[in-house]
């Protein structure tokens, strides 16, 4: 059979010298033939299968005005192959060639009214090897009047087999058609999402080309999957109208001996290298948010769930490095130099790590929508695994009585007076578990009123309490408010206005989709105060998924929203709204109560950008309090905590002798001193403001601290 095919190539080749754009139906070349050529040596090809009207697709030669490297390839599109190799005369040209659907398109968000016209060809193929690759090139009729519409003709190379790539999952879960740089689970090819303002180095305007019709064409992009050696699996690659039946997309597939593909993608994978072989063995788990810097360019990208840290390259010589951190260091120090030619496939970059110490470490976070009078509001908490060991525990969140609970997700485990409890295990560096939570806002008797809610994160070990960490988030009720701001507080103190020197500041941005129309792409720009250590960024969390790049010649921190499609608050408010909190600290050694100033903007599709308010902190030198005493000799219970008329607080087994309980605000100014009785005190509100304060017991004599705690006051 291999002879076959190349004896047919050699005449197709002969052909193509005496005409332009010759194609050759699927009535006049086989499936097997057409899968052979695309896959090459990579891997053995059998039960191909070609669902297609036969002028819809082909085999083409002598194609000029797609790409120096794709002059002969198949061709499939969701009307005439012979439409697409004329010129580009007109901006809505099409046929209407009466093929059905295809319904494993339909599992795509921009196939909204069904689709039409499929053009389908699949085949098993056995690989060679661990990676298979294609290349190809997607154009349509639909660029660029009706970017941003529904009339978005749909597109994807899918792949099925076993382990990697199950049957079960979705049809948007197998699609290998990726824009290059995009994060895990992926962001497909489709006219909505790459254009002219969207991954615009991937798009070509074709007004004018002599050659193929479409108005509008990506790049030549690689597709790549990871498989097995002798497993067998099927490709699928599908086209077809969606919406209506009228204008024409194609797709162009290059023949695998054309490797100048846009391979210009930079994959650089951290994984926890437990047995400090220097190799990723299957048991190993991939670490996100573990940062690299790529030089010259100063640009630093960091991993996500998968591990896995990418960026687009121009052509040239790079360095790609590991940031080392306080936590990971690499099992064998290793700079990576790239030379990126544009026509070699860029390897993928493996970083061995391991801890430099153990720390056992789950941080909580809370953040809400703006939490607006009679009107349902979500709080996502994040439990961030900030340690290096892998934790179980339990986190619980303490609301509000001004919220009243509807449902959360996943549900929690108990529900008593008013305190919400999950468990967690098996939560590896750099995981987390995220719930949504739904309250019931106040009406507008309550404007103004703070909703102080408090979460806490118990780690275990062998039935043990090891590690806590808790986060208070106050809220106002509004009843108008600007839907896309930012907010600004000090990690460890909770405040929106106050943070210690070089201490860590969380800043979150939230946005709502005010329009009319879902929102596809969501970018968030965000210059950093040059009074910020921007060596310190990293992401924390976000309502969608997303990727992060910094600048760090100009401090720009970039968040992409890419295919969030996130609907306009008339359609679902509820699901309308977003965020992304980051932590950074600010440099050491500047001055007493400066202030940080930060502004980000928000880009919705193609629209203008909406500014933020201007996120204020004044950073004050830390005040020598004692409280943040790591080892207490003795512990101190504080019952109930959050509290809003009083509480009880005991030191335990506290020896014989005279003590003395010290209340101080963030600032560290003492607000309360009460006399230790037994090793308990009562304390009562009075006058203190709802917020948190730290609290620590003294010997009178020596003033010795003997332990310390934090109270939340509601």
């Amino acid at each position: 059979m291999k002879n076959i095919y190349f004896s047919f190539f050699l005449t197709i080749t002969y052909l193509s010298l005496f005409a332009q754009s010759t194609i050759y139906n699927f009535n006049e070349i086989s499936a097997f033939e057409a899968a052979t050529m695309i896959m090459g040596n990579q891997a053995t090809v059998s039960n191909a299968n070609i669902q297609c009207p036969d002028i819809a697709g082909g085999l083409f030669t002598g194609a000029s005005g797609l790409n120096d490297n794709l002059t002969e390839g198949i061709i499939l599109t969701s009307g005439s192959a012979a439409i697409a190799f004329s010129a580009n005369t007109v901006g809505s040209a099409g046929s209407n060639n009466g093929g059905p659907g295809y319904a494993a398109l339909e599992d795509f968000p921009w196939a909204y009214s069904g689709t039409f016209n499929a053009c389908v060809l699949e085949f098993d193929f056995v690989p060679h090897t661990n990676q298979i690759s294609v290349a190809y090139i997607f154009g349509s009729e639909e660029y660029p009047e009706y970017v941003g519409s529904q009339f978005n003709d749909a597109m994807a190379i899918l792949i099925e087999g076993e382990p990697e790539y199950p049957a079960h999952l979705l049809a948007t879960d197998k699609n290998i058609a990726l824009i290059p740089n995009s994060p895990a689970p992926g962001i497909h090819v489709a006219i909505n999402l790459l254009n002219f303002a969207s991954y615009g180095d991937f798009y070509m305007d074709n007004t004018g080309n002599q050659h193929i019709q479409y108005d509008g064409m990506t790049t030549l992009l690689p597709a790549v999957a990871d498989v097995t050696p002798g497993n067998t699996y099927r490709l699928t690659f599908a086209i077809a109208d969606a919406g209506d039946a009228i204008f024409d997309s194609g797709l162009f597939i290059a023949p695998f001996n054309r490797e100048a593909a846009t391979n210009r993608i930079l994959n650089l994978h951290a994984f926890w290298d437990e047995n400090s072989n220097n190799i990723k063995d299957t048991t190993e788990v991939a670490l996100p948010n573990q940062s690299f810097v790529i030089n010259p360019i100063n640009t630093m990208i960091v991993s996500h769930l998968g591990g896995n840290a990418n960026i687009v390259l121009p052509l040239g010589d790079y360095q790609a490095s590991f940031m080392e951190s306080s936590l990971w260091e690499m099992v064998e120090a290793t700079n990576y130099d790239i030379n990126v030619t544009g026509i070699e496939s860029l390897n993928t970059y493996q970083f061995g790590l391991q801890p430099k110490t153990t720390v056992n470490s789950v941080v909580p976070y809370l953040i809400s929508n703006p939490t607006r009078c009679n009107e349902t509001i979500t709080y996502w908490l994040t439990c961030l695994n900030m340690g290096t060991t892998v934790a179980s525990g339990t986190v619980s969140l303490n609301y509000s009585d001004l919220l009243q609970y509807i449902e959360a997700n996943p549900m929690p485990e108990q529900t008593v007076n008013g305190v919400l409890t999950w468990a967690f295990e098996d939560l590896y560096p750099g995981y987390h578990k995220r719930i949504k939570i739904s309250f019931e806002m106040p009406d507008e008797s309550f404007t103004g009123e703070i909703a102080l809610t408090s979460a806490k994160v118990m780690q275990m070990s062998d039935g043990q309490f090891i590690s806590e960490n808790e986060v208070a988030y106050n809220s106002e009720v509004l009843c108008s408010y600007d839907p896309n701001d930012k907010l600004a507080r000090s990690n460890l103190l909770g405040q929106s206005e106050f943070a210690y020197i070089a201490d860590t500041i969380q800043y979150t941005v939230r946005f709502q989709n005010t329009g009319n129309d879902t929102a596809f792409n969501i970018r968030i720009e965000d210059t950093l105060d040059k009074k910020l250590d921007w060596t310190t960024f990293h992401p924390i969390t976000a309502s969608h998924d997303y990727r992060t790049e910094l600048n760090r010649e100009t401090g720009l921190a970039t968040f992409y929203f890419n295919d969030i499609l996130l609907p306009d608050s008339t359609t679902n408010e509820v699901e309308s709204h977003g965020f992304v909190t980051f932590g950074i600290a600010s440099l050491e050694g500047i001055e007493d109560k400066t202030k940080i100033e930060n502004t980000a903007s928000i880009f919705f599709d193609f629209n203008p950008p909406i500014i933020t308010n201007t996120a204020t902190l004044t950073l004050l030198q830390q005040v020598e309090t004692g409280i943040e005493v790591l080892d207490n000799r003795y512990s101190i219970r504080v019952f109930p905590n959050p509290f809003s008329d009083f509480t009880t607080i005991e030191a335990e087994e506290l020896p014989q002798g005279n003590y003395r309980l010290e209340v101080m605000d963030i600032l560290g100014r003492k607000v309360r001193e009460l006399k230790v009785d037994n090793g308990k005190m009562n304390l009562q509100r009075g006058d203190l403001e709802s917020g948190l304060y730290l609290i620590r017991v003294l010997e009178e004599n020596s003033n010795e601290v003997l332990g310390s705690g934090k109270v939340l006051v509601e």
